[in-house]
C-alpha cells in the first residue's frame, strides 16, 4: 500500500470525531456511522498529532513509517472505514487542510433542558437502540446486570407481561429517523427470532440507509434460523456456556458480518474468553466486564488498577 521510498500527507476526514485518552483512543465516522479504538502508544502519538491545532487535521509521514505496524495496520483500517486517507506528496505539493470538528456539548443539554426537546434532537442523534419484544427462554446468569451496563439482549422478568413492539410502530420510527442523521439502527429484545415480525425485517429495512444490527444471545441461534446477509449480527455471549451451541452459532454464522460479545464477571471467564477467541479465530470482538455487586475484588481490579481488556 505504502512505498518506503515515497512521502505521504496523512489526513483525517472533518466529519471524525476523535476521542483521545491517555491510553486510548476511539474514531467515529458519523457520516459511516462506524469507529476504530487503538490502545497502542505509538498510534496514540500520531492521533495526538494529527488533531493539533497548528497541523490541521493533516500531517507529514514518511512510506517507511507507514509500511511497518503497528502504523501500517491501523492507516489501512484508517482508510478502509473512510476515516481520512493518505496522498503521494508528489501528487499534493501543498499540505491539505482540514475543517476540523469542534464539539459543544454544553450549550446543547442546555438548549434540550430549557426548550423543546423534540425540535432538534435528531440532528445529534447518530445511533439509535430499538428494544423489539422481550422473550427469551435462556436463563443467563446476571441477565439484569448485562442489560444495564452495555448493550444487549434483554427478557421479561418473571410474572411481567410480554411485550412486543408493533410492526406499525416500527414503521413510524424509521419513517422519522429516514432523513435524520442516524447511520446505525441496533434491534435489540429477547430472542430476535422469536420475533413475530422478524421474517419482514429485511423487506422493511431493505431501503432505509441505515446499518442494522441485530443483537441476540449465541444459544437462540440453534436449529433453522432466517439469517439476513445484508444485516450485521451482533451476538452474545455469557457464561457459562453450552459448547455444543456455541460451536452450532459459529458455524452458522461464519460467511456472514458478525461480532461476538463477551460478557464477563471474572477472570476466569476472561481467560475462557481468550482461549475461544484463539480456538474459533475470531477477528471482531469486544469484551464486557460487568459488576454484579458479587464481584467486587474483580471489579476493582479493573477500574481501578488498569486490568488491560482488550478490544476489537
Amino acid at each position: 500500500m505504502f512505498d518506503t521510498n515515497k512521502n505521504y500527507w496523512l489526513y483525517i476526514a472533518p466529519y471524525v470525531y476523535c476521542c483521545i485518552k491517555e491510553t486510548q483512543a476511539i474514531l467515529y465516522n458519523t457520516k459511516k456511522g462506524v469507529s476504530l479504538e487503538t490502545d497502542d502508544k505509538n498510534i496514540l502519538v500520531l492521533l495526538r498529532r494529527l488533531h493539533e491545532k497548528k497541523n490541521l487535521g493533516a500531517i507529514y509521514c514518511t512510506g517507511e513509517l507507514l509500511s511497518k505496524n503497528p502504523y501500517k495496520e491501523f492507516i489501512t483500517n484508517f482508510c478502509q472505514k473512510k476515516m481520512g486517507d493518505v496522498v503521494d506528496v508528489e501528487l499534493m505539493s501543498n499540505k491539505p487542510i482540514q475543517m476540523m470538528p469542534i464539539l459543544n456539548l454544553q450549550s446543547d443539554i442546555n438548549k434540550i433542558q430549557k426548550e423543546d426537546m423534540g425540535k432538534d434532537i435528531l440532528h445529534y442523534l447518530l445511533e439509535l437502540n430499538i428494544y423489539l419484544h422481550n422473550n427469551c427462554e435462556q436463563r443467563c446468569l446476571n441477565c439484569d446486570f448485562f442489560y444495564r451496563q452495555s448493550l444487549c439482549c434483554k427478557k421479561d422478568k418473571g410474572g411481567q407481561s410480554k411485550e412486543i413492539l408493533g410492526l406499525d410502530v416500527l414503521k413510524s420510527i424509521l419513517e422519522q429517523i429516514q432523513y435524520s442523521s442516524v447511520a446505525r439502527l441496533n434491534l435489540l429484545g429477547g430472542n430476535i427470532f422469536k420475533y413475530p415480525y422478524y421474517s419482514k425485517l429485511s423487506d422493511l429495512l431493505a431501503n432505509c440507509g441505515k446499518q442494522i444490527h441485530i443483537w441476540n444471545h449465541y444459544a437462540n441461534f440453534s436449529g433453522e434460523k432466517i439469517i439476513f446477509a445484508d444485516f450485521h449480527y451482533e451476538v452474545v455471549i455469557t457464561f457459562p456456556i453450552n459448547y455444543q451451541l456455541l460451536d452450532y452459532s459459529f458455524n452458522l454464522l461464519r460467511n456472514n458480518d458478525v461480532k461476538y460479545h463477551f460478557h464477563i464477571t471474572d477472570i476466569e471467564e476472561y481467560e475462557k474468553s481468550e482461549n475461544l477467541i484463539k480456538r474459533f479465530e475470531i477477528n471482531d470482538y469486544r469484551i464486557h466486564p460487568i459488576y454484579t455487586i458479587k464481584n467486587h475484588i474483580f471489579s476493582k481490579n479493573i477500574y481501578t488498577q488498569g486490568m488491560k481488556i482488550f478490544i476489537k
